[in-house]
């Protein structure tokens, strides 16, 4: 289970292999759902700049060189996506999104909290 969360609350999302949304979740939680294991996936966040002058925008993060090598052809090396993560957050600040792995039993226990603290 993948849980997105902006630290002021703000929006959740969960990603869960669930075939049909948990009912578990509120109904301000957003799900999408994981599908087969079997075949490689990404999830895209989108940012949208607000203003050109906006300075927590995530092009800025992209030119003071927090990117790694990222074509379709080749998925990125997970160690270079988490290396990348604290110059994106410098840059961003409260902008940036906090994403982490949970289990199904944290999550349930504690919501996304929980799985923030745990991470």
């Amino acid at each position: 289970m993948k849980v997105f969360a902006r630290e002021g609350g703000d929006y959740t999302i969960v990603i869960s292999d669930d075939l049909l949304r948990p009912d578990r979740l509120r109904p301000n939680i957003n799900w999408l759902p994981w599908g087969d294991e079997h075949y490689p996936k990404l999830v895209f966040f989108r940012n949208m700049l607000p203003a050109p002058d906006f300075r927590f925008a995530i092009q800025n993060a992209v030119a003071a060189g927090c990117t790694f090598d990222f074509t379709l052809q080749h998925l990125p090396d997970r160690d270079a996506i988490d290396a990348m993560g604290p110059c994106g957050k410098q840059v961003m600040g409260d902008y940036y999104p906090d994403a982490v792995w949970c289990d199904k039993s944290t999550f349930i226990a504690g919501g996304w909290k929980a799985c923030i603290k745990g991470h």
